[in-house]
């Protein structure tokens, strides 16, 4: 695999390209979903990782370009998911679809993948050869289909990306154990170059799309990661929440938060479990309401930090919510009750620091 692109080089595709005049360095990111998951994968996630390597620099306009590949269950929803496993596979007949943000130069698309079930395809773990020309062809077709509505888009030339994606399939390794190597090798190099920056560029985070006051109150990565379920917005259920809370926040700012989580929950079907389980004492508890214990917790908190992030603030009747929601989680008796583990001490210091972070809000309320 070659490096980055020459002057000469830059030079030469710039004077090929008069439709954008933006010739930049590229993120990209090959992830995938199904009805309850969302994130990387062993060997789709290495596409992204060929299309940054290769197709930096090529005058097409995306800065950051982020594909799901969407996949089918065929398996019964998991007890308190079936009202998203439901809207999940209905959402796939209007798929694929695609966003440009021309202020960000950032592309998403979206699409269902025909290379199996979830079942099999996000279970793997293994780099395959196979599946990965078979995912980097299945998004060469995708783009194929959206392009035409693309190609209407202001500061973008989707018939570069195309060209330069079509461009890919010389670029291959001959094996997966080569494949493997080149995607551990990409992946050291882009942990090296990124350990250079401050944290937050690290991260990606566009604080413009936060309160003003949002770095001041959380000056610190674990407050902001993706990924990791001790982050309130890391796991599954406070990456969702985070979503549809920035829309909801949109139309009503000034609007109790919590009318809004009573709306998710009932959009998840999980209304009615919640507010029995609220109703119980905690010596009621059993192992069947662990998991809906657990994404009551996990939404809590994540809609505590949501408020603080997006509206610079946190309710004092909210973060009392998710502070007792900490103390649930490292009760012995209500652990045991549920079937939790013991927290580890990570878990432990991390509550204690964001714990500490909502006092300020109960404090100033009192």
């Amino acid at each position: 695999m070659s490096g980055r692109k020459t002057a000469a080089q830059l030079k030469a595709v710039s004077a090929l390209t008069n439709r954008v005049d933006t010739i930049s360095e590229m993120n990209a990111k090959t992830m995938v979903a199904s009805y309850g998951t969302f994130g990387g994968h062993m060997t789709i996630s290495i596409v992204g990782q060929l299309i940054e390597d290769r197709l930096s620099y090529l005058g097409h306009g995306i800065s950051d370009f982020e594909s799901v590949a969407c996949f089918r269950t065929k398996r019964p929803p998991r007890r308190t998911l079936e009202k998203h496993y439901s809207s999940f596979h209905e959402e796939l007949s209007r798929l694929p679809k695609a966003r440009w943000e021309s202020r960000k130069s950032r592309l998403t698309i979206r699409y269902e993948s025909q290379l199996g079930l979830a079942e099999k395809i996000l279970e793997d773990r293994i780099v395959s050869l196979e599946l990965f020309s078979r995912a980097l062809d299945e998004l060469i077709s995708v783009v194929v289909e959206l392009a035409p509505k693309l190609q209407k888009k202001r500061a973008l030339n989707v018939v570069v990306f195309l060209d330069g994606l079509r461009g890919l399939s010389s670029c291959i390794p001959g094996s997966s154990e080569e494949l493997t190597k080149y995607s551990e090798h990409q992946t050291a190099e882009k942990r090296e170059e990124l350990s250079k920056l401050p944290w937050d560029e690290q991260l990606g985070i566009d604080w413009n799309a936060y309160h003003s006051t949002a770095k001041e109150l959380m000056d610190n990565p674990l407050f902001w990661r993706a990924s990791g379920d001790f982050s309130p917005h890391g796991n599954d259920t406070g990456a969702d929440l985070l979503v549809a809370y920035t829309s909801w926040n949109k139309r009503y700012p000034d609007a109790n938060s919590q009318l809004f989580l009573e709306k998710l929950l009932s959009r998840w079907g999980m209304a009615d479990t919640v507010r029995r389980l609220q109703s119980k004492d905690p010596s009621e508890y059993s192992p069947d309401d662990e998991i809906s214990m657990t994404v009551l917790h996990e939404a809590l908190v994540a809609l505590a930090f949501a408020e603080l992030k997006l509206r610079g603030k946190c309710s004092s009747e909210l973060a009392l919510r998710a502070q007792s929601s900490f103390h649930r989680q490292q009760d012995p008796v209500i652990r045991e009750k549920l079937g939790w583990p013991a927290p580890t001490r990570e878990c432990v210091e991390v509550n204690k620091l964001l714990s500490s972070v909502l006092s300020r809000f109960t404090a100033e309320e009192e």
